[in-house]
């Protein structure tokens, strides 16, 4: 199948490491093989009696697990390998011997009717500052990192088999989703996606022209429109070969205050991509038990401190939009929307239409990579995760004592919320089904959209 790599996106990793942290990587038994006879804790003192793979092979096999065995991260979340910011299993087998999960990160895949749309996540810090050599000349990289993606793919033994020579005569972008009720074909879809990429590639471009006026909120507004149009489209029995003539009203609401239910799921989501992986971090312990072991005596204790942590982050979260965030302390989100901000930089403004411009490419917004989303639900999500960025940026600047948002905060914003987006193709089937159907009404964050733009000064 042809490979479709995107246009202006750089990347080349850096070797910082920190795309090391925060994970415990999935491994086939095939992974496994590779590095369980090697005796780890004579090699160096850092890895001298610890643990260093969790066994899973019993979940895996029930269903319940992902893989049969996982790395075991230090008590810092790190993966106990990273060694003097290097990988350890790298440097003693060699790269192939790695997981394969990391030899393939941050390079990512969607295979579709008209061919691999490649591209790299956000949740490498290289990829974020788009640093590096053009992913447009990497064709050979992208092509051995494809061939090795298929192998892993079919190692875990999903329904995702594919051979890497010939191909696969389906795949999961045949039928799409654009809400739950509404089916398209890939050919329909296409339509929307085309002009979709129009209206972002509009406000995106690397070498900013004098007087750049991109404005995020109006093409977040502009993509909430477009889907709902095209839903009308289908609905209606005509061709959505029409979006590409359609041209964006952005029109603004008269009364712009959100509604408890739009409050409520921006919150939500708050709490799911900035609060929920700080309280799981600190409580790395327990996340990684066995579901069976969390309520034997020895740990029903540190299981119910973890769940009160939890629950108490989700209520001053979701209910009284204060939550505690980390070397922030406790912030008012309904005071971080109305503060009066400066005009938000070119910079940030180009950063965010990038990021956009690759969920797009990359199909990872909807689908499988995202909880199996309907595009309706998934521009609803990455909206409201835009917003969050914009929040806590703003959160961030007021504890400063600024008024302006940072570049180096939208980047590590950015960064982290794209790690966590990563990890909703994981979730369960039930919690995919409440997350997609909660954000399946149209235009769901028009009002927060255009409140929190209020908010900033014009060019």
């Amino acid at each position: 199948m042809d490979l479709i790599l995107p246009q202006d996106i750089n990347y080349s990793c850096q070797g910082c490491g920190k795309c090391c942290s925060g994970w415990s990587v999935g491994m086939t038994m095939a992974d496994y093989a590779n590095v369980k006879d090697t005796d780890w804790q004579s090699l160096h003192p850092a890895l001298a009696g610890k643990t260093l793979f969790l066994d899973r092979q019993a979940e895996f096999e029930a269903g319940t697990s992902q893989y049969p065995f996982f790395t075991n991260p230090t008590q810092d979340n790190v993966c106990p390998f990273l060694i003097d910011d290097l990988c350890f299993i790298h440097g003693l087998l060699g790269a192939d011997k790695k997981p394969m999960a990391c030899q393939i990160f941050p390079y990512a895949f969607a295979e579709t009717p008209a061919g691999v749309y490649a591209g790299v996540y956000y949740s490498s810090k290289a990829a974020v500052r788009n640093m590096g050599v053009p992913l447009s000349e990497q064709r050979q990289v992208f092509q051995e990192y494809l061939e090795l993606s298929y192998k892993y793919h079919n190692e875990r033994h999903t329904n995702f088999s594919v051979d890497a020579v010939e191909g696969t005569k389906k795949t999961p972008f045949d039928t799409i989703a654009l809400t739950p009720a509404c089916q398209l074909t890939w050919q329909e879809y296409s339509h929307f996606e085309n002009r979709a990429m129009q209206l972002i590639k509009e406000q995106y471009v690397d070498q900013k022209p004098e007087g750049y006026q991109g404005d995020i909120f109006r093409t977040l507004a502009m993509l909430s429109e477009l889907v709902l149009i095209a839903r009308n489209i289908k609905t209606a029995g005509a061709d959505l070969s029409q979006l590409a003539q359609y041209q964006p009203t952005n029109k603004i609401p008269a009364d712009t205050t959100m509604s408890s239910v739009e409050h409520m799921t921006l919150r939500m989501l708050f709490y799911r991509y900035y609060i929920y992986p700080q309280v799981r971090a600190k409580d790395a312990r327990q996340g990684r038990q066995k579901r069976a072991d969390s309520l034997k005596s020895q740990n029903l204790m540190g299981t119910l401190m973890a769940f009160g942590k939890f629950a108490g982050g989700g209520l001053d979260t979701i209910v009284s939009g204060k939550p505690n965030i980390e070397n922030l302390g406790k912030v008012d989100l309904e005071k971080a929307m109305d503060a009066p901000f400066a005009a938000i930089d070119p910079e940030i403004t180009i950063l965010f239409h990038r990021w956009l411009y690759l969920k797009l490419f990359l199909k990872t917004y909807f689908g499988p990579a995202a909880a199996g989303f309907s595009v309706l639900s998934g521009i609803n999500n990455i909206t409201a995760a835009l917003l969050c960025v914009i929040l806590h940026g703003k959160a961030s600047a007021m504890a400063a004592g600024k008024n302006s948002l940072l570049l180096p905060q939208a980047y590590e914003n950015l960064w982290r919320l794209d790690r966590e987006l990563l990890t909703l193709s994981q979730i369960a089937q039930q919690e995919s089904r409440i997350y997609n159907s909660g954000l399946s009404a149209p235009r769901l964050f028009n009002k927060g959209i255009h409140a929190l733009e209020k908010s900033f000064q014009k060019q």
